[in-house]
């Protein structure tokens, strides 16, 4: 009887390892030419919500997903620009997380997404605060040192 719980952890061990960014792992903040800016967004490995995986939606185009662990690396022209990350699947009738973008030339910017659970645990419906947050260079770069890219 005591296999059982046993089993039953590795089965969700497993199942939630394939949820999680399986690219390659980040090596270093690439710059980007002097015609474009480039956007890094990224998310930390976090069993809270890990089989989700958000999509990066960038001036109305979805782009790819965001996994568990994953980061997202994209050109932009220089301008203004619209990046948001929405659900799909059982979460798409969540609002999107969204942040308006000012893209200079030959810079690159940082966003991280956070998913927390809120008082009241997982058993209560829409119990949890998403964020994308720019961050600085510095923290970026230690950052996304844990994380492999999203395809």
């Amino acid at each position: 009887m005591k296999a059982l719980p046993h089993f039953t952890l590795l089965l969700i061990s497993s199942l939630l390892a394939g949820c999680g960014a399986t690219g390659a792992k980040f090596s270093e903040i690439k710059s980007p030419p002097s015609s474009t800016g480039a956007i890094y967004v990224y998310r930390l490995s976090n069993f809270v919500a890990g089989a989700s995986a958000p999509i990066l939606v960038i001036d109305g185009k979805e782009v790819a997903n965001l996994r568990n662990g994953g980061y997202i690396r994209r050109e932009l022209a220089p301008g203004h620009h619209v990046v948001e990350l929405k659900n799909g699947g059982i979460d798409s009738s969540k609002r999107p997380v969204a942040v308006d973008v000012v893209v200079q030339p030959g810079t690159a910017q940082f966003f991280r997404y956070t998913i927390e659970m809120l008082d009241g645990g997982m058993y209560e419906k829409n119990r949890f605060a998403r964020s994308l947050d720019m961050v600085e260079r510095e923290i970026a770069q230690i950052e996304l040192k844990q994380t492999s890219e999203s395809e």
